[in-house]
């Protein structure tokens, strides 16, 4: 059995995960929080869903996220990285959640995204010390 290539979901570009970074940031600068997590939670029918997402894809496009923001020229936050990755994964129809936790003691924030309830492409124990805070109403 043979697949069509124009019928295999496409994975984004670094240039794309460039785009999406940038827009975070300018509406995170520009709007605020909450205008940024509503963007990024937004899922316009944009593309035609992933229904046959598999782990590795969503995995790679976290990698390509990541590299894109190893490669900023300013430093890319993991709200920034977490906001513009949800939106990415999001617009393809993966179903993901944005995520902020806390660690209260020597009080620490940070911002990552989950794929069927676990952290995507944290490193080590990543968000093991955090208590998530409650969905932020949109």
């Amino acid at each position: 059995m043979t697949v069509d290539a124009s019928s295999a979901p496409r994975m984004p570009t670094i240039l794309h995960c460039c785009f999406a970074l940038l827009g975070v940031k300018m509406r995170l600068s520009m709007r605020g929080f909450h205008a940024a997590v509503r963007h990024a939670s937004h899922r316009p029918t944009i593309m035609a869903p992933l229904s046959s997402a598999t782990d590795e894809m969503v995995l790679a496009t976290a990698n390509r996220m990541a590299t894109t923001a190893a490669l900023w020229p300013t430093r890319a936050r993991c709200l920034e990285q977490s906001l513009a990755l949800t939106r990415v994964l999001g617009v393809r129809g993966v179903p993901v959640v944005f995520r902020i936790g806390v660690q209260p003691y020597r009080f620490r924030a940070h911002a990552w995204v989950e794929y069927k309830g676990l952290p995507i492409a944290e490193p080590g124990d990543g968000v093991s010390g955090f208590v998530p805070l409650p969905d932020i109403p949109l």
